[in-house]
């Protein structure tokens, strides 16, 4: 149970970092000379499961580390940098629904949408830096 969490999280990751890819398509596609097709569908799947793994990640890290140690503040950066991604979650989820939903031309959603998720796709690298700083110093 223990190692379910670690395991599990770095493939997370990766859903997380395509779906920023197939979004950077997007981006790439509203320059002049550039000829990018977007795979909004897919775009839309993976980023969907992503958020809702990363949140499962964070809820399971907290009940994980709840189960081992009777609290869940004890491995610092690593739970602070989860409390401070919580939300952002749910912003990139909020703007990615939105955005599905009621599809029309906009600048301002899909800017925040985009720095939100490149943030957020920076701060879980983080996590797996710190995370693995965490199995070091109170797993192994």
């Amino acid at each position: 149970m223990l190692y379910l969490h670690p395991a599990i999280m770095p493939f997370v990751i990766l859903f997380l970092l395509y779906a920023l890819r197939l979004g950077l398509d997007r981006t790439l596609s509203r320059f002049p000379g550039r000829r990018r097709t977007f795979r909004w569908g897919s775009h839309v799947r993976y980023g969907r499961y992503a958020l809702l793994m990363l949140l499962a990640g964070a809820v399971g890290g907290a009940l994980v580390a709840l189960w081992r140690w009777e609290e869940v503040g004890n491995t610092e950066l690593h739970y602070t940098l989860a409390l401070v991604m919580l939300p952002m979650m749910v912003i990139a989820y909020g703007t990615g629904h939105i955005m599905d939903a009621y599809r029309r031309k906009r600048t301002l959603l899909p800017l925040v949408h985009m720095i939100n998720n490149i943030l957020l796709c920076a701060l879980a690298a983080a996590q797996v830096v710190t995370g693995i700083a965490a199995l070091q110093e109170w797993v192994l």
